[in-house]
């Protein structure tokens, strides 16, 4: 077996700026063009760091479009599958549509504590921004696409552009009174010391200047991220999180992890990252929208504290069956 080993990335000094490079960076060694993406080694092992709490947060009403009544009912029932303690601490709604604002309105009529309701905005919307004062939420979540090969190759912008732009719709969330939710997309491809800790750093400037917490969710969009000990950068999964604990000082309790499920590492990854430092990880009931299964992910959070703390995981099986009747199936894709 070949295996790859890189040196060990060069830190900044202690408030370096981003870096802003004419070309982008690739990691070529790592995601070379038409092969598998690879794992490299440098031979770091993180020690575990998990913080005092650890819970999830739902992304099902994200995934799947729900008239008001059964969604009503799924946000009940999420309550009683995460507990009166908050296992399930939040779920996310999406805010771009009247309909969408319509499901959201119902379930805040029957607003327990947890989950809470927050917004996700989809790709900063200016619509959205404009009516999030008057929704009644205090948490909004947005897209922050963070690696060279979305923000120069997709999006052709540089990385300063970029952060820019991600800035401004924090700036508005704050002034709005609003929780900001930095979703930091696509992090498993992404320069950790050219763009991901300097543009939290920054992040972290704006909470302590605006005395209000700014969240940041390492997403791992493509489930490339490894749990392996000793992995490299951008893929390894406790050093993303040690470098945004440790490096851009951001607390447990705002930083998030979200595991896409193209691979079967999701879990495990979610795993690797509450025992390094991050107090919620995503997911959805069913794995809908390519997350995470959140069912796996309650179970994972009662095998690391050693209890249920107030799960009541049979909720997870009347959630599937209202799922099942609500959500309508996937065409079916005819053979070629």
């Amino acid at each position: 077996m070949r295996r790859i080993v890189v040196p060990l990335p060069s830190k900044p000094a202690d408030g370096a700026p981003l870096q802003d490079p004419a070309q982008p960076s690739l990691f070529p060694e790592i995601f070379p063009d038409g092969q598998p993406a690879r794992v490299a080694f440098d031979g770091r092992v993180v020690a575990p760091n998990p913080p005092m709490d650890i819970w999830a947060v739902d992304t099902t009403f994200r995934a799947a479009s729900l008239p008001p009544d059964a969604a009503a009912a799924l946000y009940a029932l999420l309550h009683r599958l995460g507990g009166p303690k908050g296992v399930v601490r939040q779920c996310e709604f999406p805010v771009g549509t009247d309909a969408e604002r319509e499901v959201l309105g119902r379930c805040l009529t029957g607003k327990r504590e947890f989950p809470e309701p927050t917004a996700w905005i989809r790709d900063g919307g200016k619509e959205e921004l404009r009516v999030l004062a008057g929704l009644g939420v205090k948490e909004a979540g947005f897209g922050a696409p963070c690696s060279d090969r979305a923000i120069y190759l997709e999006r052709h912008l540089t990385r300063k552009e970029a952060a820019h732009r991600h800035l401004e719709i924090v700036d508005h969330l704050l002034a709005a009174g609003v929780v900001p939710r930095v979703h930091l997309e696509d992090a498993t491809r992404a320069d950790l010391f050219g763009f991901l800790v300097p543009f939290s750093r920054t992040l972290m400037e704006r909470a302590r200047e605006a005395e209000v917490p700014v969240k940041l969710r390492l997403c791992d969009s493509l489930g490339l991220g490894v749990p392996y000990e000793g992995a490299a950068p951008p893929r390894a999964v406790q050093r993303l999180v040690q470098a945004l604990s440790e490096e851009a000082e951001v607390p447990s309790e705002w930083l998030e992890w979200e595991s896409g499920n193209a691979c079967p590492r999701a879990i495990p990854n979610a795993a690797g990252a509450w025992m390094s430092g991050v107090s919620a990880c995503a997911g959805a009931l069913q794995g809908l929208g390519g997350a995470a299964d959140l069912q796996a992910l309650l179970a994972e959070v009662a095998g690391l504290k050693g209890e249920l703390n107030g799960l009541k995981l049979e909720a997870a099986t009347e959630a599937a069956a209202l799922l099942r009747t609500a959500v309508p199936p996937a065409p079916a894709v005819a053979a070629r």
